[in-house]
């Protein structure tokens, strides 16, 4: 299996073919992720031939206390419950278990409103987007208020990526004093600020005051901080509770994760310091098994864990993220996310 790479042999910056690749992890055993989820129908033994069992009947979208997936649903919180109910092995009690407890988890009470800060390991590889699945799929499971916030003056602007619409930058916000003026409001749920524009970035002052309201208001704050890992930044990495770094799955993007993670080691990883979720996004042909083994070793280092997601071609473009597009893998990598963020808050 091979080690992590060196930083210093390879560029921090390299380029991504597969521009806004979203982003989560294959888990261990006693793991309550949802995916990927591959057990035998009941019944199946290790010497079954294929055939000897019946199919597994179709199943239509399920009814779930508390109204989350029934079969009106649709949207983003449509295709996220479609994720959790009968993609894989309907009939299977090992399935529904894992499910009832990944549900479980992403909804259980957490000790406060909660910050996760998303770093980028390198320029383009998908931080944006893994935020904005995030936030999408915390609003969908839980119903409560979002917001997803940028905070590094100059980036492309969510609220388009996700409606077609601007949101109010964080500009807008600090000429309120601080305060929060209504974000954008998609039809997700999700609450929208984008970044400010390149000649009005804010001081670090600014952004810790614009995220202390954002705490004070809203259940879970996700912050893109691009690849900002000073001023707004480490100011966000400050206020968290958790720190999402995403890389890509190569030499390079390991490389690269390896540098970013060394630079907030001092800052992350104790009882008293957020917790590292390192998320990497495969590269089309990658291998998860060796991929899965380096990025374990470099968030082992910082105490954290690893989330793998897979290529999504609907992604690669950059363009309008459209969750009608996007694969189960894909959809069940954001809950992977979810999960890493929600467990032992």
């Amino acid at each position: 299996m091979p080690a992590p790479v060196s930083a210093g042999q390879l560029p921090v910056n390299p380029a991504n073919p597969y521009d806004a690749i979203p982003a989560p992890w294959q888990p261990q055993s006693s793991s309550v992720l949802a995916g990927p989820i591959a057990t035998p129908p009941r019944g199946a033994g290790p010497n079954t031939p294929p055939g000897a069992l019946p199919a597994p009947r179709p199943v239509g979208p399920p009814a779930v206390k508390g109204g989350l997936s029934t079969g009106g649903v649709t949207g983003w919180r449509g295709l996220v419950s479609s994720v959790v109910f009968g993609i894989v092995n309907p009939g299977s009690a090992a399935v529904a278990e894992r499910e009832r407890r990944v549900l479980a988890t992403v909804r259980g009470r957490q000790p406060g409103p909660q910050m996760v800060a998303l770093i980028g390991a390198g320029n383009r590889v998908g931080t944006s987007t893994t935020a904005a699945g995030l936030a999408l799929t915390l609003g969908a499971l839980r119903r409560e208020n979002v917001l997803l916030m940028a905070v590094v003056a100059g980036g492309a602007s969510i609220g388009e990526r996700l409606s077609g619409q601007r949101a109010p930058s964080t500009a807008d916000v600090r000429q309120v004093g601080g305060g929060m003026v209504d974000p954008l409001m998609i039809p997700s749920g999700v609450h929208v600020i984008d970044a400010a524009p390149y000649n009005n970035p804010l001081s670090r002052t600014a952004t810790a005051e614009m995220l202390d309201n954002s705490r004070n208001k809203y259940a879970f704050t996700v912050v893109d901080a691009a690849t900002n890992v000073e001023d707004a930044g480490m100011t966000s990495i400050a206020r968290a509770d958790r720190v999402v770094v995403v890389t890509l799955g190569t030499p390079q993007g390991l490389g690269a994760a390896q540098g970013a993670l060394g630079r907030l080691r001092p800052r992350v990883g104790t009882p008293m310091q957020p917790a590292v979720v390192l998320t990497v996004l495969l590269p089309p042909g990658g291998s998860r098994a060796s991929v899965q083994s380096s990025a374990d070793q470099l968030a082992a280092a910082v105490g954290g864990i690893a989330v793998l997601v897979p290529y999504d071609p609907a992604l690669a473009t950059g363009g309008r993220l459209d969750p009608g597009g996007l694969t189960p893998d894909t959809r069940r990598g954001y809950l992977d996310l979810a999960v890493a963020i929600t467990a032992n808050a």
